[in-house]
């Protein structure tokens, strides 16, 4: 992978997964829900399997259907496990930390691999005195600990997650967020992704140039879109 054509851009933004990493989940294993709700029955919470994925998958779009009002709502899994957790418990209060430790728990159990994309190494590694950051989709807690665990997390200077702001991509406001973040202006911030629509429409409606990772990861640098 090569480094793409920089021109006026002062800092570099990334996707997360799909453009560095490679992820592959199972959240319809049914091993992982009877794992999950044997650990929560020790955690003073009592669900069964059947019923833990049933309640699950409802939350999921419920916090995820747009409730807030924004237009491109971004779902919360600590809200989900929170409401889950709170349902079902046996004492009168949960733990402030064990909705945090379910999302965890459940992306252990479902994760099936996990990887750094091929050429993002050596792509960062050109990139060494950028400013760069993270934006994405994905849950914080998720995502800044396999950004660690696949050494990733300290190369970048930023992380944006949808989140920790309720909004998601495209929202352009999602990616003026890190540039901020970055000190850099919009204009001068090149964001690299994979998904045309999310990544690389959101990228230029906040006024970023926009770079595109197609499907065997390859980084076009003859293909920079310019900012607006």
């Amino acid at each position: 992978m090569s480094c793409p054509e920089l021109g006026d851009a002062r800092a570099v933004l990334f996707g997360c997964y799909g453009t560095l990493i490679d992820v592959a989940v199972d959240e319809e294993s049914r091993k992982a829900y009877e794992v999950l709700s044997t650990w929560l029955g020790y955690e003073g919470v009592d669900i069964d399997p059947v019923a833990l994925r049933r309640e699950y998958r409802e939350r999921v779009r419920s916090e995820g259907g747009g409730r807030s009002g924004e237009r491109f709502p971004a779902l919360d899994l600590v809200a989900v496990w929170r409401s889950i957790c709170m349902r079902h418990r046996r004492t009168p209060q949960v733990a402030p930390h064990l909705p945090h430790r379910c999302v965890l728990m459940f992306r252990a159990i479902t994760v099936r691999e996990k990887a750094v994309l091929p050429g993002i190494l050596p792509l960062l590694d050109s990139l060494r005195g950028i400013p760069l950051g993270v934006v994405s989709d994905a849950q914080c807690i998720v995502g800044v600990t396999e950004l660690r665990q696949l050494g990733l997390f300290e190369a970048f200077n930023a992380c944006v997650w949808a989140s920790d702001y309720g909004y998601g991509k495209p929202d352009e406001r999602l990616f003026r967020n890190a540039a901020k973040k970055l000190s850099v202006p919009a204009r001068h911030t090149l964001f690299i992704g994979g998904d045309p629509w999310r990544d690389l429409a959101g990228a230029l409606d906040a006024g970023m140039m926009a770079c595109h990772i197609d499907g065997v990861r390859t980084v076009h640098g003859d293909k920079v879109i310019p900012a607006p």
